[in-house]
């Protein structure tokens, strides 16, 4: 009788595994934003997607998924981690921004909390175009684009179009933009673990499996 069980149990898994691998895959980006100096890693459903971490101002390219519904978690050393429900669709590719909140309470004690900003990618072919996205908690973030005064609210989209565009993070120098080919992209703007202003380039486009 246990025999049988188990020869069942393994004809289960098995026609899972098939399944699985027959239904259609769709997938997410990663994107570091969080203001430490250690890796964040990202999971679904459990099981952990990044080996290695991923470290902050870095972005992963696509982590394939079966479609359907994950309870994403992002964790991060020294940090309260981050739940969030993600629904994915054939030909569909969002952005998972992570990003940190800190909040002192009466004592004066930090704490520390990761949070998490889905990003929808709708990428573009047949222009050049960013889109600028702050989560410093310095809102709103006053930036140079091109010589042009910007203050990026907190979460709030700016876009704007260009090739190459200059761009000036507060006190930090001005750094360059340059996009190799047309299509369309994320800026996220996020205080390192210094307080110091850092940007994240992210590619809007859809993965294939």
């Amino acid at each position: 009788m246990n025999h049988r069980f188990s020869f069942l149990g393994l004809c289960a898994l098995l026609f899972t595994a098939s399944v699985e691998a027959q239904a259609p895959l769709a997938g997410f980006v990663f994107a570091n934003a969080i203001g430490i100096a250690e890796n964040a890693d990202v999971s679904a459903n459990g099981r952990k997607l990044t080996m290695n971490g991923v470290a902050p101002g870095n972005a992963t390219s696509g982590l394939g998924l079966a479609v359907g519904t994950y309870q994403i978690q992002v964790t991060a050393p020294g940090c309260e981690p981050a739940l969030s429900q993600l629904k994915l669709d054939a030909g569909t590719s969002p952005i998972i921004l992570a990003y940190l909140e800190i909040v002192k309470d009466t004592n004066g004690a930090e704490k520390r909390t990761i949070r998490l900003l889905q990003l929808p990618s709708k990428p573009q072919k047949d222009e050049w175009r960013i889109t600028f996205v702050s989560v410093s908690a310095r809102s709103p973030l006053p930036i140079q684009i091109n010589g042009e005064k910007v203050s990026l609210e907190f979460k709030k989209p700016h876009s704007t179009q260009g090739k190459q565009l200059s761009v000036g993070l507060g006190e930090s120098s001005e750094e360059p933009v340059e996009l190799d080919e047309k299509g369309s992209y994320f800026v996220v703007v996020f205080d390192d673990a210094g307080g110091k202003a850092k940007r994240l380039l992210v590619e809007e486009t859809v993965y294939r499996w």
